[in-house]
């Protein structure tokens, strides 16, 4: 019986499909994850932006009726919109995500990372204590936003359906300086001399040492008792 081979006809348009289907999957994974400097398009079907400098955008599936572009704008100096509340200060980063107008029907995540400089001016030096508000133009304040704190990435993430003008925040200490990072010191090991029990009575070793000799004397006495009787005999 022949085995069925499949011919080079049959072969070549099965590889071109897989190729096909290879490259659509491809190309349908950059589009979710669409990166640009300053510029980037997050897709009806949901997607993510990360711009250069590491700030990133996030939306699901359905969260658009359309293609929605938002554009990054770092603010440094006059055009940062106002200072930080009191016992705060502005850290690494301060910017603005536009989209035009667009609104979201569903939660956007704005993620934010923050450096070890904006950690080591935080209050304590905890990572706790820095976060990221948003500004308020109506009442030209900077407002809580809540954001979540990954201290393993460094990273906080906010949760909108607008997106706007952020900035990393920390909470300075009381004194408003840096609280620097307690030294630990390593105490060497002290060899402990270990303590000799009490003196005074009888201690084990002296009563077993008794119960000895009397046991001796004892043997004795018999071995000379049967002695002399043996020589009565």
């Amino acid at each position: 019986m022949r085995t069925p081979r499949m011919s080079r006809q049959s072969i070549a348009p099965r590889l071109l499909l897989s190729l096909t289907l290879a490259l659509s999957l491809l190309f349908a994974t950059a589009s979710s994850v669409f990166a640009d400097g300053h510029e980037g398009t997050l897709p009806a079907t949901g997607g993510t932006i990360e711009f250069a400098s590491g700030v990133t955008v996030k939306t699901p599936d359905g969260a658009s009726s359309s293609d929605v572009t938002v554009t990054y704008t770092a603010l440094e100096g006059d055009d940062v919109p106002g200072d930080a509340p009191e016992g705060m200060q502005l850290g690494s980063l301060v910017f603005t995500l536009d989209t035009g107008g667009a609104v979201f029907t569903q939660l956007a995540e704005v993620t934010v990372p923050f450096t070890d400089e904006d950690q080591a001016a935080a209050a304590g030096g905890r990572a706790d204590n820095v976060t990221v508000l948003s500004w308020e133009p109506v009442s030209g304040t900077w407002i809580d936003t809540f954001a979540l704190l990954d201290i393993i990435n460094n990273t906080l993430t906010v949760s909108s359906t607008t997106l706007g003008t952020y900035a990393v925040v920390v909470t300075l200490p009381a004194d408003g300086a840096p609280t620097p990072t307690p030294e630990i010191t390593m105490t060497p090991d002290v060899p402990v001399e270990p303590t000799p029990p009490p003196t005074g009575g009888f201690g084990v070793s002296n009563s077993l040492m008794m119960g000895l000799l009397l046991m001796g004397a004892l043997f004795l006495m018999g071995g000379g008792y049967v002695l002399v009787r043996n020589r009565n005999r």
